[in-house]
């Protein structure tokens, strides 16, 4: 499979928001709740950072966690404010391998995508080393604090490339490998909303396929 890839921007795939949770400790909660319904069979080992104040006697104090870390290190005087995930999402790739093209270099073909066997799809286990150092589907997260019953969690699924779009980032309708993914994501990210209670609002995955 051929798929373009730009550093130039993220493609906003889509997002899914916790409203009214409650404090940092339900914001820390409902993070935790949505990292268990990643379901590792579509998303793989999940890995990334939380950034979080702790507070301390001369006032907070701003620190970079590994999420595995999380609960070891969390204490009642912790407030996360933003994290970055990093997904290894399965695939579908018939001819068993994705190419990526760099479209803002002209075309410039990057190096394969490393891809293992899962089950009957593959996943995407890196990047060319050409590419932003972050994974090809990754996801930020907002931990927004206003105060009593009024937080927010938000998390943003974003990528670099079209290979869950059903317009590619030439204009151009993608093949069918694409389209298949872009499916597979949508019903995944379908699951989590309904597992967590979370509000699940599409963007570039909601332009649906022409025929």
């Amino acid at each position: 499979m051929r798929a373009f890839y730009s550093g130039r921007a993220n493609r906003e795939l889509a997002v899914i928001k916790w409203p009214n949770v409650g404090g940092p400790a339900g914001l820390r909660g409902v993070f935790a709740k949505f990292l268990a319904a990643l379901d590792p069979a579509m998303f793989g080992d999940v890995s990334g950072t939380v950034r979080v104040a702790v507070g301390v006697s001369k006032g907070p104090q701003i620190e970079e966690w590994p999420i595995r870390e999380l609960d070891r290190r969390w204490t009642p005087s912790c407030t996360p404010f933003e994290a970055k995930i990093d997904l290894q999402p399965t695939v579908v790739a018939h001819d068993g391998e994705i190419e990526l093209v760099e479209l803002a270099q002209e075309e410039w073909p990057m190096d394969m995508v490393p891809i293992v066997a899962r089950g009957e799809r593959w996943a995407i286990v890196g990047r060319p080393p050409e590419a932003e150092d972050e994974s090809l589907l990754f996801a930020d997260v907002g931990f927004d604090s206003y105060g009593g019953n009024h937080d927010v969690l938000t998390v943003w699924f974003r990528t670099k490339t079209d290979l869950w779009l059903a317009y590619g980032l030439d204009g151009e309708p993608t093949g069918p490998d694409q389209r298949a993914n872009r499916e597979l994501l949508i019903s995944a990210l379908q699951d989590i909303a309904a597992r967590t209670g979370g509000r699940l609002e599409l963007y570039e995955l909601a332009r649906s396929p022409v025929g």
